[in-house]
């Protein structure tokens, strides 16, 4: 994280003064994106990949510097049952993680590509609706919801490729998102990889 972390500041050092070219005053971003979150052990949480979308408003204070707030929504469910020789079991898990995210972001702008990187800070909405059952000589059924709102952090960047002065595409934006998660006596972080895509709407000049 601290080399990440690094490699930004570097980069608006950098690139800042070299590049100033036009900008837009304001960027709208929104499409597909997916989080793929890795086991933790100590919460008894598997792996798992959540499809959803993500949208984000960046305000440009300078051509090579601005600052995004960005909103997303990823869900996934899990369902399956076993049986043994006297009973059969059931589940179904739907996960959804909400992140709120906020903070700088460096850019250098070509003709047509621009490349940027950013660090932001904010918090994470999770949460799990679950179902069990169990059928053998009787019927047994229970479920509920379970949440947290944890703080988040995300490094990353990606390319934007300009289709004219109003459009543009993102092929891909890459994020490193770390999750403070607390539960009960444990607190852990938790590590996942972000993959977005979509499209830039254009706003005023800069």
């Amino acid at each position: 994280m601290k080399k990440l972390l690094a490699a930004v500041t570097l980069f608006s050092m950098f690139c800042l003064p070299a590049f100033a070219g036009d900008a837009p005053a304001f960027e709208i971003f929104g499409g597909y994106s997916l989080i793929h979150a890795g086991e933790v052990e100590e919460y008894d949480v598997c792996a798992q990949t959540l499809h959803g979308f993500i949208a984000a408003v960046e305000g440009n204070v300078h051509p090579n510097f601005g600052i995004v707030g960005e909103f997303g929504f990823y869900q996934n469910t899990d369902s399956g049952t076993e049986t043994d020789e006297f009973y059969e079991y059931g589940w179904e898990e739907k996960y959804r993680h909400i992140p709120f995210l906020f903070g700088p972001r460096v850019s250098y702008r070509g003709d047509n590509v621009r490349l940027f990187a950013h660090y932001l800070l904010g918090a994470v909405r999770s949460s799990v609706d679950w179902y069990y059952w169990e059928e053998g000589e009787g019927m047994y059924e229970d479920s509920g919801t379970e949440s947290d709102t944890s703080f988040a952090q995300a490094v990353g960047g990606g390319i934007d490729i300009s289709l004219n002065d109003t459009v543009s595409i993102r092929p891909a934006q890459v994020d490193w998102i770390s999750i403070k998660a607390t539960y009960e006596d444990i607190s852990e972080w938790m590590n996942a990889f972000r993959y977005s895509g979509g499209i830039i709407i254009k706003l005023g000049s800069r």
